[in-house]
């Protein structure tokens, strides 16, 4: 008896220490999903990504200044607080270098993944810039949407649902909200999917993933592509090598933020709720450059070009130096700003300063499709 109320003590008092739901607020950076932690008793405001497709980490510095307590290569964290709600008994890894997301314009001190995700059900909303987690361990069957049975990747524990590409076997695809690709496939599908019509290939590069090589990308539109329960569509593909380990498609944010996504970690289910104004983009509408913020000189710099596209034709080469945008000088403080606006749809026309070899010029660009309308008879 004596036990039983010791034990039922201890339990009230982890949870005056824990509240296992709750809404977290979020911004975007560009297509990375920052959300605002404060670790055990420390009431530093701390930035932490949170990807589906990676493994909880803490930047080892962060750890060192915070005096967490260590274990092995990771940190035990008692209290992770964030939003409304409190997270008991976190452990994170610390082999995770977070200096070069610095390129995004933001300093980045941990990453929630889903081992430590899965102890919820969450829901991204996109346009309400929130998440919500709760203990709900089954869908609600009266909400609407689509359904679909999910498994785990075996090495970052990410949801993998099925992905029909034509008349090929159906295979699996990790729901990736740490990129920005709608479709991501890696290059050593390249001669099983073997993709028709046209193919955008990038001066620079564009995209890079740790652990990998080759710095090739390319782009190509590939129809009858189906996730799980949706609707076959056509869709831009982004080719890329992927690291061994986790050479499998990816279904980043362009893909993402057309739904409310729930993910029912417990029941290994996954509910698709369309967004009525979300359309795919078909024709890939893009200005033609990603940009990034280089640390070393204080500059914004084109990181990568697309062939034929805006920038392309304007004479833009990868590494030329952004000034201004909009007639507003770009600098790391604002760069997040810069980036979300750049990567708008909304957003048609853009006038940037650049400078090349000591050489400044202003261009106005305006955002054009690397492939032509569904309804036109030939893609060009």
């Amino acid at each position: 008896m004596k036990r039983t109320r010791i034990f039922a003590l201890i339990w009230m008092m982890a949870m005056t220490l824990v509240v296992n739901a709750g809404t977290v607020p979020f911004r975007l950076v560009g297509h990375i999903i920052v959300v605002e932690c404060r670790l055990d008793d420390n009431d530093t405001r701390l930035n932490f990504v949170v990807d589906t497709a990676g493994r909880t980490f803490v930047d080892p510095e962060t750890a060192k200044k915070l005096n967490l307590k260590t274990k092995g290569f990771g940190v035990k964290i008692s209290k992770l607080k964030m939003g409304d709600m409190v997270v008991g008994n976190v452990f994170g890894l610390m082999g995770f270098d977070f200096s070069p997301w610095k390129k995004h314009g933001i300093h980045l001190s941990g990453m929630i993944g889903s081992d430590l995700l899965e102890r919820f059900t969450v829901t991204f909303d996109y346009p309400a810039r929130h998440i919500d987690f709760s203990n709900a361990r089954e869908l609600d069957p009266a909400l609407p949407g689509l359904r679909q049975k999910f498994s785990s990747h075996p090495i970052n524990n990410a949801p993998m649902v099925p992905l029909k590409i034509g008349d090929l076997p159906e295979i699996q695809a990790m729901i990736d909200t740490g990129q920005p690709m709608g479709l991501v496939l890696p290059l050593s599908m390249w001669k099983d999917v073997r993709p028709q019509g046209k193919v955008v290939r990038a001066r620079g590069v564009l995209l890079k993933w740790p652990m990998t090589h080759s710095r090739e990308n390319r782009l190509t539109r590939q129809h009858d592509v189906r996730v799980g329960p949706l609707p076959t569509e056509t869709v831009p593909v982004f080719w890329a090598e992927l690291p061994a380990a986790l050479s499998v498609p990816l279904l980043g944010r362009d893909f993402l933020s057309r739904y409310r996504i729930t993910l029912c970690y417990p029941a290994r289910e996954i509910l698709f709720q369309p967004l009525v104004d979300k359309v795919p983009d078909s024709s890939a509408s893009t200005f033609g450059f990603f940009v990034y913020w280089d640390e070393e000189s204080g500059h914004a710099r084109l990181r990568g070009i697309w062939q034929g596209s805006p920038a392309d034709v304007a004479g833009l080469e990868p590494e030329d130096k952004v000034l201004s945008i909009w007639g507003n000088p770009v600098n790391f403080a604002d760069f997040p700003d810069m980036l979300n606006r750049l990567e708008d749809p909304e957003v048609r026309e853009v006038e940037m300063e650049v400078e090349r070899d000591g050489r400044r010029r202003t261009l106005h660009l305006e955002r054009r499709p690397l492939f032509q309308p569904l309804d036109q008879a030939t893609e060009a």
